[in-house]
């Protein structure tokens, strides 16, 4: 058997068709999301970079490492083609690399052989340098916090393909270059507050800190690289990168418990548990840089950190109402009429006071979530928004509101259920309802199946007499 090498050249390919190669009928496409980003009517000078770094870079990077011509496309797409049938050098190849020329790679690609191959640190930087030029967007929009965060999002529709984000991500480390998030494809993280959503399945966004990647890692496109420096300019200061294990864990939100969280959609692995964070994945998926002491410690105290109620379900009053009378413990409630003071609530809140009508002093509905639910039904009555998003910011729009004495404010309706199960925001047309938090009950539903891992069952009746 002839020996099989990897060379800084063929990294970087396999990192470009890993990305957005899809492979059909002997022949090979790879997809560059440049829809928008490398319109000509939008960015002329630069969609001409991008048509050069093909040509001048890629295409011969194809031709004489595997003995095949390319040529690209602008419409619909930003796409590399192959020009012939694929040659036998890039399909020896890729099966050497356990990486099947068949289909949209990204989907069906496994890398567990190809990462043994990217054995030098040259090796992994032009595979990641690959995948930057195919997937690596560099929208300014893509930020953490503001424009003094600037990232570079490695963005997956590879449906459920964990293990090879996984992968990526373990690569990425490898050269210093830190996730400064990873969002996976997980109802648990798409889909945090509604229980009901079903177009959860967005995706996968491995995010990086664009000085972070600037310093250990590269281009080959020339459009791409004065992008990123671009960005790097917007900000004030350079940011020092942690791994994971050493930053922790740097944000805890309340979690519904997802419909789907047993879908056979999911990797056997993962399904039918219940995660209170992304690294909380990382770290059931195996990953060495998880931070695995504190997610146990978080995990242990799972009751403050789950919800099995909607944390917030936006919709018509009469969608709403179907929602609680298909609900057993929603339905069977008794609701009165909640006198409230919006005022009285942002005072509340300002002076540090996160919940309100519970029976304990860890019980109750969080004030947050009570005052965007008002400013929701308000914005969707008057054409404000026209999703379950509000528009702007909710402190400052209810405050306005306040001081204009707007009539939205008296229009609003708050129905409270005799024991602490959702509570129902409204007028005449939309509605929301908000869960309560409830630790002491909720703990009740968790089955902890090892110091990571937990499911949660759904709430009964008599959970609540509990």
């Amino acid at each position: 058997m002839s020996q099989i090498i990897m060379t800084t050249e063929k990294a970087y390919l396999m990192g470009l068709i890993v990305g957005g190669g899809i492979f059909r009928n002997n022949s090979m496409v790879i997809n560059l999301p440049y829809r928008l980003w490398g319109k000509a009517e939008i960015n002329p000078e630069r969609a001409g970079k991008l048509a050069n770094d093909i040509l001048s870079r890629v295409r011969p990077l194809f031709e004489l490492t595997y003995n095949m011509p390319v040529t690209f496309s602008t419409h619909p797409e930003w796409q590399i083609r192959s020009t012939t049938q694929l040659s036998n050098e890039l399909i020896r190849d890729m099966n050497a690399f356990g990486i099947t020329p068949n289909g949209k790679i990204m989907e069906t690609g496994n890398l567990k052989k190809l990462k043994t191959l990217l054995n030098t640190l040259l090796f992994k930087r032009n595979f990641i340098a690959g995948l930057a030029d195919s997937v690596g967007s560099l929208n300014p929009n893509h930020r953490r916090f503001d424009q003094n965060y600037q990232i570079i999002s490695f963005e997956f529709a590879a449906k459920n393909n964990y293990e090879l984000v996984f992968d990526i991500c373990q690569i990425l480390q490898e050269v210093n270059c830190f996730t400064d998030q990873l969002l996976w494809n997980h109802p648990n993280l798409h889909s945090s507050s509604n229980p009901y959503y079903k177009k959860w399945k967005k995706g996968y966004k491995v995010r990086v800190l664009i000085d972070s990647y600037v310093a250990s890692c590269s281009f080959l496109f020339q459009a791409k690289a004065e992008a990123a420096h671009q960005n790097l300019s917007k900000q004030k200061t350079n940011h020092i990168t942690m791994r994971c294990d050493e930053k922790g864990i740097d944000e805890h939100s309340v979690k519904t418990i997802h419909l789907d969280e047993s879908s056979n959609w999911l990797p056997a692995k993962i399904r039918g548990y219940h995660f209170l964070h992304n690294k909380h994945i990382c770290a059931v998926m195996g990953c060495p840089y998880a931070p695995v002491r504190e997610l146990e410690q978080y995990v242990q105290r799972a009751e403050y950190w789950i919800n099995p109620f909607p944390i917030y379900l936006r919709d018509t009053l009469s969608n709403v109402k179907m929602k609680i009378s298909q609900n057993e413990v929603m339905s069977n409630r008794i609701y009165s009429t909640q006198h409230f003071s919006v005022r009285k609530l942002l005072q509340l809140y300002s002076e540090g006071q996160k919940l309100i009508w519970g029976d304990s002093q860890e019980s109750g509905y969080p004030i947050t979530q009570i005052l965007q639910g008002i400013v929701w039904v308000i914005q969707r009555e008057i054409g404000e928004t026209a999703t379950t998003r509000i528009s702007g910011n909710y402190m400052d729009y209810l405050k306005k509101e306040l001081k204009s004495g707007s009539i939205n404010i008296r229009n609003i309706v708050i129905e409270r259920p005799e024991k602490l199960t959702p509570l129902l925001i409204h007028n005449n047309n939309y509605a929301t309802i908000i869960g309560p938090n409830n630790p002491r009950v909720y703990r009740n539903l968790i089955t902890w199946h090892d110091n990571l891992r937990i499911s949660v069952r759904e709430i009964r009746e008599d959970d609540l007499y509990e």
